[in-house]
Formats: structure tokens, C-alpha cells, sequence
């Protein structure tokens, strides 16, 4: 069997059946015997002198779509290689060939060049195996088109989208991702990266590569309401927290604690006054039982910069006036309650950065904090506003501390195990406040599950039929958040276990219709964070003139 193997083209194989078998092995997939193929040895190089045959590294190289057009030569890019640090990797028959470059601090996939019959007995993947390997993070370029771009996505931790091309890494922490995306906005790495349908190819200008050595240039960001990334302050303010006692209140504690310019003043619950404060390490704080009487005496005197108001729906108001009495125009008051974002007097600035003008939000007296279902679910329909042809249709399902901390059925256990509660199925105030501030009708369906933090929406969006493809629908959402750390654009549905812990907003699946006619898209977000206690935090950030992201750390930002 060796032998005829040997002599066979290497895409045939060889069974082992029982005569009896014959029929199944030869009308059936699964066949009856044992198959036997000639395997693809893999070998990796570090100079051109270590190409045996040079003949077969031109014929791999003549795959590439810039050498098919014109653009450039086969004599040209070796002559490149010979002055560059490469290593390359393919099977025997150069059916894949891939290159990476190692001159920069993040190397880089030059080139990755396949026939089909590469592709089809997943040589490809062998050979990016032995990259991931030997390179511990990498980028690289694909062009939009390329008809191997769902390959491409599953071998990456991220990627980023600009003018029809298609930022791909792993591996990176967050600052090496946020300066590769800047490189990759001032100059494309290497030309335009064009694919052909038998290969992936990663192309190079007919210069030493680098960034900043391409012509080709991007347009302006996209996101017409970037991030407010440096603040002016640096002087330390105070915080009072009323209604301190829940999950978000907690959790908010914790990203003070931790915040270079943020202190805690006061913490209000009538539940636990006179006990120590946990969770806080600048100092020793007690619970109090603030009065509306008290609350205003301390507005008087100064001593608050941020009112933050963590209290159930309908109960806050009192505290709000007797902070209005006052007229002191230095403080600021942040409402995590719905009783303000529904506000028709212009006195409140709803506080949803990445979709609100972060600016009026920044010189805003009182802020009203989103809603966690209603974060999630207007960030991922919001772009497509102007495609929609009917009612978006929302089945959002959270873990039980979105039900609160007073006991319910919606945060008992022993309901929950093994169960999915429906429960205000419609006319939700999250549904009016997704309506309200997307100016477009949506219905939403709620359910608590038995996992305790993170949220998971599965949206149904009318379209115009045939306006949209999955891809454009995924670069509109891509050129729309670009640059926001917290919202993160994937090509898969995510997963809400994911989410868990984690600060920002996943949104992926993108999947139309056969029709054409509506898309399904997947949102989740950690309702106790991003969905309370981050976009709190990032709210009084502004307010106060401190980085929008200060404190919030970026080992736990969710990253696709």
C-alpha cells in the first residue's frame, strides 16, 4: 500500500473493505473500510537556501493574486526575503505555503498561499497550527471578499475592519491591540490584500514592509462619537453612594476602590448602617442612613462631587430635590434607577456613551444610567436604524441578579434549577426605554435563568429585503463602534458565559435570512457591569473630566 501511495497523486487514498462491504464503500459517505492516505510532512524554513526546489517555491508564489496581476514579481518579493527575517512554513508539495515576517514587535502573516487541494485535506490547518506554535501572537490581513473569511475569523482572538480589509491577530494584550489598529488606520500593512478562490493571500509591497511604508490610506474614523479617551483632571473627588446594598452597588464600590482619583465620602443604607463598609481600601468607611435633611446639608457644604442614586425604581425623588434646593452647580448626580430616562424637562442626559454625545453627557448635572437589557439591545440595533422595515423583536434571557437581592421566584434557586422564567412578556419599562430612545417600536421578551450575572439577547431585525448581506451588516457594525473598547464586534454568536465578569458588549451571529429580509443578532453584556456599575462609572469618568475608561481595568474588558 505504501508504494501505490507513493506513486498515486497525493489527494488519493486507499480503503481496506470486506467484499461483503463493497456496495456501502461505494454508494454511502461513511464508506465500510479502512482508509488509508499518503500524510503531508510539514517543514519549516528560515532562508530561501533551504528551499530545495526552487522551483516549486515559484510555482506556490505564483498563486498569489499581485504576482497573477502584474503587480508584483516572483523575482522582486525573494529578492525581498533574502534581506527580511522569515520563517516559512508548508507541506512537501508547497500545496501551502505561508510566511511570516519577524521584523516587527508583532510578527506578521505575509503571505498564505493555497491550492484547493491544500484546502481540502486541511493542510491549511496544520500548517497554522504549527505557526500558533512557534509565534505566540500574530497579525495579519484578509481581504472582505476572500472566500476562506470564516477560516481566517475562527483562527483569531479579534479583528477589525477598514475600507474592504480585515485586521486579524491573536494572542495581544490590549495596548499591542490598540497600537496595531492605529498602525493598521494610518497605512494598510503591505498593499491590497486580495484573495483568489484557491488561496488566502496576505500580500507585500514591492519595498521592505512596515506600517508605515504603504500608500494605501484610510478615511477618518467612522464613529461619529469616538470615545472621550484623556481627561484634563487629575484632582481627587468624592463620592457618595445612596443605596448601597445591592449587587451593582457592590460592584461599583469595588471599581472605586481601584480608581487613581475616585474616593468614597458616604454610603447610605438603612439595612446595614453601623456596619464597616467591605470591599473599600482607601478608607473606613461605615454604612449611614442618610435623611433627605442630611443629603442636602452635605450639598450645602461641598462635600459631595457625585451623588450616585442605587435605589429600586420610584423611591429616589425626595433625594433628587433635596439636592436641587441646594443650586450647588458643582455636584453631579447619576440616577441607576428608571424614574429619570424617561425625562421630558431637558434636566437629565441619558448616559449611554457609546450611542449619546458624550459631550453633553460630560456637562450634564444629572445623568440617568441605562438600563442593562436595554445597554445591550439598543447598541446592537441602533446601526441598523436605517434599514429597519418592522418591529425588532427581542428574547433576552439574564441571571438572577438582575432580579435584585430581595427574594422572589426570579432568584430562588430552587425555582430556577433547570428552568427558564418567562415574566413581563410585554410592556417591560426596558422596552419602552429601548423604544423611546431608538425612536423605533420594539418588542421585548424577558426570561431569568438559573446562572447568576450576564445577559444574553437573541434579536430578531426586519429588514429591507435584499438592502443587506451578513458581511456588509457586520462592517457597518464594525466602522460604527470603532475604537470603543467596550463594545466588541464577532463574527459568532457569543456566548453568555463569556460575558460573565467581564466589562463591555459582544455582538456577533449577523445571520440573514434566505430570504433576505431580517437578521438575527446575538448581544450579551454583564448586566451587573457594563450593564449597571461600568457604565455608572463611565458616566461620572465624564462628568468629572477623568478618562472615560479610567478605572475600569483592561485585563477583565471583554475581547470577542
Amino acid at each position: 500500500i505504501h508504494d501505490l501511495l507513493q506513486h498515486l497523486p497525493r489527494s488519493s487514498s486507499v480503503a481496506i473493505i470486506d467484499v461483503d462491504d463493497l456496495q456501502k464503500e461505494l454508494f454511502t459517505d461513511s464508506g465500510a473500510g479502512t482508509l488509508i492516505r499518503r500524510g503531508y510532512k510539514l517543514i519549516n524554513r528560515n532562508s530561501l537556501k533551504e528551499f530545495g526546489n526552487p522551483d516549486l517555491l515559484r510555482n506556490a508564489l505564483l498563486r498569489d493574486p499581485e504576482i497573477k496581476a502584474g503587480k508584483l514579481s516572483v523575482a522582486s518579493y525573494l529578492k525581498h526575503l533574502e534581506t527580511a527575517e522569515f520563517r516559512s512554513y508548508g507541506d512537501e508539495p508547497l500545496e501551502v505555503l505561508a510566511i511570516v515576517l519577524q521584523n516587527d514587535k508583532v510578527p506578521k502573516l505575509d503571505k498564505f498561499l493555497s491550492s484547493k487541494t491544500g484546502w481540502l485535506n486541511n493542510v491549511t490547518d496544520n500548517i497554522f497550527n504549527a505557526i500558533k506554535k512557534d509565534f505566540k501572537s500574530l497579525c495579519w490581513i484578509v481581504n472582505e471578499n476572500d472566500a476562506n473569511l470564516s477560516w481566517y475569523f475562527s483562527k483569531s482572538d479579534g479583528s477589525f475592519a477598514k475600507n474592504g480589509e480585515i485586521l486579524f491577530w491573536y494572542g495581544l494584550n490590549t495596548d499591542e491591540i490598540t497600537s496595531l489598529i492605529k498602525e493598521f488606520e494610518v497605512s494598510a500593512i503591505g498593499s491590497s490584500l486580495s484573495s483568489a478562490k484557491e488561496s488566502g493571500v496576505f500580500s507585500t509591497p514591492q519595498q521592505k514592509r512596515g506600517f508605515h511604508q504603504s500608500t494605501t490610506r484610510f478615511h477618518p474614523t467612522s464613529n461619529p462619537n469616538p470615545p472621550l479617551r484623556e481627561g484634563k483632571n487629575k484632582e481627587k473627588r468624592k463620592v457618595a453612594l445612596i443605596g448601597a446594598r445591592g449587587y451593582t452597588g457592590q460592584n461599583l464600590i469595588k471599581l472605586i476602590d481601584n480608581h487613581p482619583y475616585l474616593e468614597i465620602s458616604h454610603v447610605s443604607s438603612r439595612e446595614l448602617e453601623g456596619q464597616k463598609l467591605t470591599g473599600y481600601n482607601k478608607d473606613n468607611i461605615v454604612y449611614s442612613n442618610l435623611q433627605v435633611e442630611d443629603i442636602q446639608k452635605l450639598e450645602e457644604n461641598n462635600d459631595v462631587d457625585v451623588w450616585v442614586m442605587a435605589l429600586p425604581n420610584g423611591v429616589c425623588k425626595p433625594f433628587v430635590d433635596s439636592i436641587d434646593i441646594v443650586k450647588n452647580p458643582n455636584s453631579k448626580i447619576v440616577d441607576l434607577s428608571a424614574d429619570y430616562r424617561f425625562d421630558t424637562t431637558g434636566q437629565w442626559i441619558y448616559g449611554l456613551p457609546e450611542l449619546n454625545d458624550r459631550s453633553k453627557i460630560a456637562q450634564a448635572k444629572k445623568i440617568s444610567n441605562p438600563g442593562c437589557y436595554a445597554t445591550a439591545a439598543q447598541v446592537a440595533i441602533a446601526p441598523l436604524k436605517d434599514y429597519i422595515s418592522g418591529i425588532p423583536s427581542i428574547f433576552g434571557v439574564s441571571g438572577y441578579s438582575g432580579a435584585g437581592t430581595k427574594p422572589s421566584p426570579k432568584n430562588d434557586l430552587k425555582v430556577l434549577t433547570n428552568n427558564l422564567i418567562p415574566y413581563s412578556l410585554t410592556d417591560h419599562v426596558h422596552e419602552r426605554e429601548i423604544s423611546s430612545q431608538l425612536q423605533t417600536q420594539v418588542s421585548f421578551m424577558p426570561h431569568v435563568a438559573q446562572w447568576f450575572q450576564g445577559i444574553s439577547h437573541t434579536i430578531n431585525i426586519p429588514i429591507k429585503k435584499g438592502s443587506l448581506t451578513s458581511r456588509e451588516i457586520r462592517n457597518i457594525f464594525q466602522e460604527r463602534y470603532q475604537g470603543e473598547d467596550l463594545i466588541t464586534i464577532s463574527g459568532e454568536a457569543p456566548l453568555v458565559k463569556d460575558i460573565s465578569g467581564k466589562h463591555g458588549v459582544v455582538i456577533g451571529g449577523f445571520a440573514v435570512s434566505s430570504q433576505a429580509d431580517r437578521v438575527v443578532i446575538v448581544a450579551t453584556i454583564d448586566n451587573l457591569l457594563k450593564g449597571a456599575a461600568t457604565q455608572c462609572l463611565q458616566n461620572i469618568n465624564l462628568s468629572q473630566g477623568y478618562g472615560e475608561y479610567e478605572g475600569i481595568p483592561i485585563e477583565v474588558v471583554i475581547r470577542g
